[in-house]
C-alpha cells in the first residue's frame, strides 16, 4: 500500500501553512492527487515522491518506519 499524505498533514509536521506547502510543492515538483472528502476536495502527496529530507521529517513526525509506504 502506498501512503498518501494530506497537504493538512505535511503543514502541521513542517509548522507552515497549507498556502507554503503548495508553494513548495510547486516550486520542487512535489507530484500529487486530488482526492474528494466529506467537506470538499483535499490535495494528498504520495510519500514515496516527496524529496528525501521532507519523507524524512515526516516519517519521523508521524512514527512511520521508511518500509511503511
Amino acid at each position: 500500500m502506498k501512503t498518501l499524505i494530506p497537504e493538512t498533514k505535511i503543514s502541521a509536521a513542517m509548522e507552515i501553512g497549507t498556502p507554503a506547502v503548495r508553494a513548495r510543492a510547486k516550486k520542487e515538483g512535489w507530484p500529487y492527487t486530488n482526492r474528494s472528502t466529506q467537506g470538499g476536495g483535499k490535495r494528498f502527496y504520495l510519500l514515496t515522491f516527496l524529496p528525501d529530507h521532507i519523507k524524512a521529517h515526516l516519517l519521523d513526525y508521524f512514527g512511520l518506519a521508511d518500509g511503511d509506504d
